[in-house]
């Protein structure tokens, strides 16, 4: 998540995780590169990488985790921020045998969304049960309410107090 403006290259999504509002910001690869633009990607996806309060790190599985990889997580590590590590499309990796502490996952399976939205829900909001967030949430919502109808009920009883016209006391009733 981020407060700030984002590079217009850069592709995010707003997603509600059980009820807490969160920024995916889908970035270049972290490689090695000559390439002089794709380096600026490179570079912007690691200034990303510092500003982001969790990494979401997503490798294709038939490729398996490579050095890269590695030296990424590694430097991730040393932030002390969560990271949750996919290893996509699995479909295509006939005998992938599953690195530690990845989840699987097909991007383009039926599932894949709901599987994704556990997974940010487990990991990063750990103990909030999602009833618990509906019910939290919805009494919030219930209480802002509440209260801003007591507020306006209090407003159209004060102006029919001051004398003023009931058509008047009735527009705080909107």
């Amino acid at each position: 998540r981020r407060k700030d403006a984002r590079p217009a290259e850069l592709l995010d999504a707003a997603l509600d995780v059980s009820g807490v509002p969160v920024t995916i910001v889908d970035t270049a690869g972290l490689r090695a590169t000559q390439d002089p633009v794709e380096s600026i990607g490179v570079a912007r996806a690691r200034e990303e990488a510092l500003r982001a309060d969790a990494i979401l790190y997503v490798f294709d599985a038939a490729a398996g985790l490579g050095e890269e990889d590695r030296a990424a997580l590694a430097s991730f590590a040393a932030d002390d921020k969560p990271v949750l590590l996919v290893a996509n499309k699995v479909d295509t990796a006939p005998g992938f045998a599953l690195q530690e502490g990845a989840t699987p996952l097909c991007g383009v399976a039926p599932e894949a969304a709901d599987k994704l939205h556990r997974l940010l829900a487990e990991r990063l909001f750990p103990g909030l049960s999602l009833e618990a967030a509906d019910e939290v949430l919805g009494n919030a919502r219930q209480r802002d309410l509440v209260q801003r109808a007591r507020r306006a009920a209090a407003d159209a009883c004060e102006a029919l107090r001051r004398g003023d016209s009931p058509e008047y006391a009735a527009a705080h009733l909107d």
